[in-house]
């Protein structure tokens, strides 16, 4: 029990790191609620729209820079990518604007959510490299400082905002100008620099281009799979309530796994990729798995126990308790265990194209039965296929960990020659970027 503890502390999440990371998430939750309390519930649909369109660009606007800079490390390669992901996130940042602009002569209800976007994607994609760069160094206490910073920035802002302008554009833009100046003070603190792969040389434009958007686009493809669970609802019937009151509480539970938990679980693996240590790779694997099992466990109890406010209409629809129990172990127990790895498979050479594979298959699988399905066999559809498609995204993650650094044997040498590599010493050294 002791060392597992301490293996726990060794992710940083049971320390003050870790209570901070918790806070700022506590933070983030009630700066959600404030417009709430000061009347503003009808500018939140705008708002809400913006932050999801940024939140799908974000990626692939940096480049998928949060998930290819931590193998690299705080070295030169990782530097050189992260200004990529910048100069990248500028120039969509810009094009979004001046989306925005030119569509005030047609109509401004449609400038006004560009300029939205654009405001929440300059600040999210700052906080994705502030976070990338805290990762490849190492550093879980630089995470949970810019999450808190995000936090208390947060609440504040949109108190102003509230108070001062109360329109949706001003809410957009308390959020962006709290994750913005977060993630400045994040990318300009002093991290501890890593040696583990300091002759890495820094990958050709090119190549950083045409992996970064693949990578990129594919998570934000899967971001629009994260909505089913919403798009489902004007089809369920009287098992709407009990579903919209399990999404809210689901999604909860995700930005735990991804924002507090999954930080922690990527540094492991990071170091471990920058030290090229296959042996401490599949430590830190069996480390995450267990983790996410434990929260997944714990929300498929706590979301059980909400659909029982509406238990009467759940019970009223034939197939309606085991509809929502399929639903919420299928769909949202296993979402949730994979929010802390949904970041770890492309990390890992090999890993990227079945995390593209993953993006595109559940997008299809999720949305399509929305055209053909209804009421609670809509709900029986995307829990059996959310289970089958979590479980396969960590066979292949478990797959791409257990090949790392696994030597290649040639079939058929040539005369004379030995199996490559014949010695560790004549091992040529690996390459950890993109695959």
């Amino acid at each position: 029990m002791r060392q597992v503890l301490g293996v726990l502390r060794s992710t940083g999440l049971f320390s003050r790191s870790g209570a901070n990371a918790l806070v700022a998430q506590l933070l983030t939750l009630a700066a959600l609620i404030v417009p709430v309390g000061f009347g503003l519930t009808s500018a939140l649909p705008t708002v809400v729209l913006a932050a999801a369109i940024a939140s799908i660009l974000g990626y692939p606007a940096t480049l998928g820079a949060v998930v290819r800079v931590p193998p690299m490390g705080s070295g030169a390669a990782g530097r050189v990518v992260l200004r990529r992901s910048v100069a990248a996130l500028l120039v969509t940042t810009g094009a979004v604007t001046a989306g925005g602009l030119l569509a005030f002569s047609r109509t401004a209800a449609l400038a006004d959510l560009l300029l939205q976007v654009a405001m929440v994607l300059l600040g999210q994609g700052l906080f994705f490299l502030a976070q990338a760069r805290s990762i490849a160094a190492l550093d879980f206490a630089s995470v949970a400082r810019v999450r808190l910073l995000y936090g208390v920035g947060s609440v504040v802002l949109t108190v102003v905002a509230c108070v001062v302008l109360r329109s949706p554009i001003a809410l957009s833009a308390a959020a962006a100008l709290a994750m913005t100046v977060a993630a400045l003070c994040g990318l300009a603190a002093r991290l501890p620099a890593s040696t583990e792969v300091a002759t890495a040389v820094p990958e050709r434009l090119g190549r950083t281009l045409r992996d970064g958007l693949a990578v990129g686009c594919s998570l934000g493809f899967g971001n629009v799979a994260t909505q089913a669970p919403a798009l489902v609802l004007p089809m369920l019937g009287p098992l709407a309530p009990a579903w919209s009151l399990i999404t809210r509480l689901g999604n909860g539970f995700l930005t735990v796994g991804g924002n507090i938990v999954g930080p922690a679980v990527a540094i492991r693996f990071s170091r471990a990729l920058q030290r090229t240590d296959a042996a401490d790779l599949r430590s830190a694997f069996g480390l995450a798995v267990r983790l996410s099992l434990a929260l997944g466990a714990a929300a498929v109890v706590v979301l059980a126990g909400a659909a029982t406010v509406e238990w009467r209409a759940v019970v009223a629809e034939p197939i309606g308790p085991w509809a929502l129990a399929v639903g919420v172990v299928g769909f949202w127990g296993t979402q949730v265990a994979l929010a802390p790895i949904g970041n770890l498979l492309p990390m890992v050479p090999g890993g990227a194209r079945y995390r593209i594979a993953y993006d595109v298959t559940r997008v299809i699988v999720f949305l399509a039965p929305i055209a053909v399905v209804r009421d609670p066999a809509l709900l029986l559809v995307i829990g059996a296929a959310g289970a089958v498609l979590n479980l396969l995204f960590v066979l292949a993650l478990r797959r791409v960990v257990v090949g790392f650094e696994k030597p290649v044997v040639e079939h058929r040498p040539e005369r004379g020659r030995r199996f490559w590599p014949g010695t560790a010493a004549e091992a040529t050294e690996p390459d950890l970027s993109f695959r």
